[in-house]
């Protein structure tokens, strides 16, 4: 069975999965001729094989063969030893070219939903930090405020000055000190 095609496009997991269900039909039920056949017109068969990069010639590679009967084009399995070799290994090339559509397919879409949580987790991250930036500036701006009004509250200082000795009740001992100095200061 020659392998020099490659399948392609985005029907191919539909592809596969059809040409797998017709060889896989004839390798159970070998004697059943309905399962050995299939109409070209048939919308699913031109949608998924005839349409499809290589269908057409996968199916003639594991032994499908055109016919026409009534008028009507078919392609019909033709049961050789040459043929059911064939078959067996297309039939699990497809199975296992099948696996591996399905896995990529299911890790693209886990890879898509692994960047979307991700970028969905930034998200919240910036969101979250951009929420902790706003409250702290709001108690910064809340402290600050607080300590202004407490600034205002509180009487002006005044510089401290050295009470004036006219002022101290006459017979006091600051009043006498006082004195003491003046006299001092005159010699």
């Amino acid at each position: 069975m020659g392998h020099n095609f490659w399948l392609s496009g985005t029907g191919l997991i539909f592809f596969s999965q059809c040409l797998l269900t017709l060889c896989q039909n004839i390798l159970d039920h070998p004697d059943q001729d309905k399962y050995r056949r299939f109409k070209l017109n048939n919308k699913t068969i031109q949608t998924k094989i005839i349409q499809a990069k290589g269908g057409l010639e996968y199916a003639v590679e594991v032994g499908f063969r055109e016919h026409v009967e009534d008028f009507q084009p078919y392609y019909v399995w033709q049961p050789t030893p040459d043929n059911a070799a064939n078959l067996r290994v297309g039939t699990f090339v497809l199975k296992e070219h099948h696996e591996k559509i399905v896995a990529k397919q299911e890790a693209a879409r886990q890879s898509k939903m692994t960047h979307k949580e991700a970028a969905d987790l930034v998200a919240r991250q910036v969101k979250i930090q951009f929420e902790e930036d706003r409250r702290a500036m709001a108690a910064k701006q809340r402290i600050e405020a607080e300590r202004r009004i407490a600034l205002e509250s509180l009487p002006a200082e005044r510089p401290h000055r050295p009470t004036p000795v006219s002022a101290l009740a006459p017979g006091s001992p600051e009043r006498d000190r006082s004195n003491l100095e003046d006299d001092f200061k005159e010699d």
